[in-house]
This record gives structure tokens, C-alpha cells and sequence, in this order.
């Protein structure tokens, strides 16, 4: 619930034609930045993006599930020239002293669709609905329907994720104005890093957007109706199923009060099928996903039960991980891009430090002033409660999925694998728990976030196309 400060301007706020001109502007800004950034970083850059693009490739021909096959790691049929596009690109991850020359683009535009499909593993996307792959899917089939190169189609993916992204947050917008910690975190190098990637962080990024936008929209007292109730329980079967961390968005339908729904049986039976659907993918995904990429000490099953009945190792863990890798878990949170191998210059990292904190502390205090004056102070803490326990949990399920699927050895020291951007979406999660949306601002401090965040946004667009520039091409 957005908190009304009692003024006529700020009473005013949710009226349609302020909310479309937030949504244009930001439209009007990310697309052009993200195109940009599209025709200067080269394919199969973002990590594991070759596996991504694969999926989308499986899911064009359509196959829904991966599987082994003889000795290998799940995986699916693809066009071989896929594999040899992938192979020009091959060179570049973990190597910085590799660059894309005219010899390789050259025999980049020169791959064609050879019509002789191959085995090819891609077993970490296994576990992921396939419909989140729809965006990188019709690039390829607008590739093959054109007779298109197999790097036309490859970018024809991209932008379809890029246009997707977009337009869900355009559609977020529309329903409910974004929380400025929302719009920081959508700025952060990460965010627009991998937005332009065939790889599904944009789009659950985006999606995860739009189920807390709805969500919100209903605590202020918006009506959900039809459209509304199946974006809603769309984007958290999505989310939750391609990030399985976020499983606990499933709990958000359900948590929405009766009187704002116009059709409350609806929502609750749509609400209790999408978490039917969810567990029942993700039972099917890891029993019949096959990945060897790891060789663990003991079997996940083992571990899961284990750290279950002793939490408080766990959570010694989890502080002792944090502890070790504090600066890498914060750089990659802000941006560090590539195959976790091209870092940004250190005054972007300690921009965006002062930046997110200088939005979190005008918010919340903000928040915090407003929430004294305002009479519906029990919607507005159910909010902020929810929000919190949602982000609460997610960041901590970063840590005990990887601590059960991806640790090598039993018992460990540390936990491996956690990565900064893992937990983007609870931090947008706790952007929605400050009930502070940007047009409910008084005019004076909403002027002064968005200078403030257009000139990070813009300070960090410029820094990344130099670091890209000239990691791949100088």
C-alpha cells in the first residue's frame, strides 16, 4: 500500500496520466541504453548463455524437458551450426586477453542453418519452465522462417528478450508506480547487462516487477480484476519455476485480502493450481535431470535432510560465506560482468553504494514519516511484513540450494557458487516492502531521485560500454 501524506498533490498521484508518463519515460530510456549495449557486447557473453540459448532452441522445435542421452548430461537436439556458432565465441569467457577480430565476424555471419540436428547437453536449464524461453524461442524461428544466419537469429533472441523485458516493466508501471529502490536496482550494470543477454534473468527480473507491482497495487486498495489475477499468478508460476529461490512468491495470491479481488474463488483456485504446477515441474525437473557438473561428497537428498534438522550450522555457514566473499557478493550484485570476468572500474562499485543507500535511507524515512500520519497502518505493515519475508527467505534459499546442488565436499567450510546477482530479486522484494512509490513523493524529493538515479543510471551506461569496448574489441 503506497502511504498518502495527506496533501492534495500526493492524494492525487495514481492518476493514469502521471502513471503512463513514468512508464514512457522509463521505457524511453532503458530501450535505447539496452540496444546500445546489445550491438556492443558479442554473443554468448552473459554466464551460461550458451545453455540458455540451447533451451531456447529446444523449445523451437518443441521439446519441453530435457534428457540424458547414452552417457551424457541432459540435454536436447539442436542444429549443429548452433555449436559452431557457439565455437567462434568459445575463446572469450575467462580469457582477458581475448578479443573478437574482423576474422571473427567474418566466420560468425557465415554459419547457416545446415538442417542436421545434433545432441548437445544443457543440463543447469533443465529445471526451468520452459515457457520463460518463449522470447529467445521466436528469434530462432523468425531466424529459420527468414533463412536467416544462425547470429541473425541469435540476435534476433536478444531483442525479443530486450522487448519483453521492456514491456513487462512498461506494464508494471501502468499498475502500480515503482518504488525508487526498484528503479535503482533496474539500473544497477547487472541489470541492463543481462537484460540484453538470451539468458532469463531480464525476464524473470521483469516478471518478478510485475508480480510485485500487482501484489502492491492490491494492499493500496486498486480492485484486481481478470487481467489482473492472471498476470499475477502467471509471473509467480514463472518466476518461482525458472528461480527456484522465489518459491515462496507462490504465497502471494494467497495473501491478498478478499475485498480487493472481484472474483476471490478464482484467484484462490487459481492461486492453489499454480502452486500445484510449480511443484509438479520442479518434481519432474530434478527427477529426470541428469547433471554431472558437480561430483559431491554425498547425494542431495542427504544434504537437504542434513542442514534441515541442523540449522544453526546452516546459518554459520551462510555468515561465514558472507564474511569471506563480502566484496565479490557485493561487486556482483552491482555488476561484474562477462563470464564473471570483467570487472568495472571501483568508482562505479562505490557510486552505487552511496547511491542505493542514500534511496534506501530518503525511502525509509520517507516511509517511516508517512506511516505516522497515515490511518490504515495495519495494511500498510502487512505490506512491509510480507515483502520483508519474502526477500528474507529468498536470499537465504540462495544459500541452501546451492549448499545442497552445487558444494562439492561434506562438510564444507564454505558454501560455493553464490553469486551477487542471485539476489536481485529480494532485493527488489524489499523495494516493494518500503511502501514509498516514486509519484507519491513530494514534488522537491522526487525531483531530487531522479537526478540521482538517472546520473548513476548514466555515470554506470557509460563505464560499461568503455569496460566492454574494451574488453572485446581493443
Amino acid at each position: 500500500m503506497s502511504i498518502s501524506t495527506g496533501s492534495s498533490e500526493t492524494e492525487n498521484i495514481s492518476n493514469s496520466e502521471k502513471v503512463n508518463r513514468l512508464s514512457l519515460v522509463v521505457v524511453a530510456l532503458l530501450l535505447p541504453a539496452l540496444l546500445a549495449l546489445c550491438a556492443v557486447v558479442p554473443p554468448f557473453q552473459s554466464p551460461d548463455e550458451v545453455d540458455h540459448f540451447k533451451r531456447g532452441y529446444m523449445l523451437s522445435r518443441g521439446q519441453l524437458t530435457l534428457h540424458p542421452f547414452g552417457p551424457y548430461d541432459s540435454g536436447g537436439m539442436i542444429d549443429a551450426s548452433v555449436e559452431a556458432l557457439i565455437a567462434v565465441y568459445s575463446n572469450l569467457p575467462g580469457n582477458r586477453e581475448a578479443r573478437v577480430d574482423s576474422k571473427d565476424r567474418l566466420k560468425a555471419n557465415s554459419v547457416m542453418w545446415t538442417g542436421h540436428e545434433i545432441f548437445s547437453t544443457a543440463p543447469g536449464t533443465s529445471y526451468y519452465f520452459p515457457i520463460i524461453y518463449l522470447p529467445s524461442a521466436a528469434g530462432v524461428l523468425l531466424g529459420k522462417a527468414t533463412s536467416a544466419s544462425v547470429l541473425k537469429a541469435y540476435y534476433y533472441s536478444r531483442i525479443f528478450s530486450i522487448l519483453a523485458f521492456v514491456s513487462i516493466l512498461w506494464l508494471s508501471f501502468r499498475i502500480y508506480s515503482p518504488p525508487p529502490l526498484t528503479l535503482a536496482i533496474l539500473g544497477l550494470p547487472i541489470t541492463l547487462f543481462q537484460a540484453i543477454s538470451t539468458s532469463i534473468d531480464g525476464l524473470a527480473l521483469a516478471l518478478m516487477v510485475l508480480a510485485c507491482s500487482i501484489f502492491a497495487h492490491a494492499m493500496k486498495g486498486g480492485a484486481l480484476n481478470g487481467r489482473c489475477t492472471t498476470l499475477l499468478l502467471g509471473s509467480c508460476l514463472i518466476v518461482a519455476t525458472s528461480r527456484p529461490h522465489m518459491l515462496c512468491l507462490l504465497l502471494l495470491p494467497f495473501l491478498i485480502p478478499r475485498a480487493r479481488v472481484q472474483k476471490p474463488r478464482v484467484l484462490l483456485g487459481g492461486a492453489l493450481a499454480t502452486m500445484l504446477l510449480a511443484v509438479i515441474w520442479l518434481a519432474i525437473a530434478l527427477t529426470i535431470t541428469v547433471d554431472t557438473r558437480v561430483k559431491r561428497s554425498i547425494s542431495t537428498a542427504d544434504s537437504i535432510k542434513y542442514y534441515f534438522f541442523h540449522p544453526l550450522t546452516f546459518l554459520d555457514l551462510v555468515s561465514k560465506t558472507v564474511d569471506v566473499h563480502s566484496y565479490n557478493l557485493w561487486t556482483g550484485f552491482v555488476g561484474y560482468l562477462g563470464w564473471l570476468d570483467t570487472p568495472l572500474q571501483d568508482i562505479v562499485y562505490y557510486m552505487w553504494l552511496i547511491t542505493l543507500c542514500a534511496v534506501g535511507m530518503i525511502t525509509l524515512l520517507w516511509f517511516l514519516r508517512c506511516l505516522i500520519k497515515t490511518k490504515s497502518k495495519h495494511a500498510v505493515t502487512v505490506q512491509f511484513t510480507i515483502f520483508v519475508f519474502v526477500a528474507v527467505s529468498a536470499a537465504l534459499l540462495v544459500f541452501f540450494l546451492l549448499l545442497c546442488t552445487w558444494t562439492s565436499s561434506f562438510p564444507t567450510a564454505l558454501i560455493e557458487g553464490v553469486q551477487g546477482r542471485y539476489f536481485s530479486l529480494p532485493a527488489l522484494a524489499l523495494a516493494y516492502a518500503i511502501a514509498v512509490q516514486l509519484l507519491a513523493t513530494p514534488k522537491w524529493l522526487r525531483l531530487s531521485l531522479e537526478i540521482l538515479l538517472l546520473t548513476a543510471a548514466g555515470i554506470s551506461l557509460i563505464a560499461m560500454t568503455e569496460t566492454l569496448i574494451s574488453r572485446y574489441y581493443i
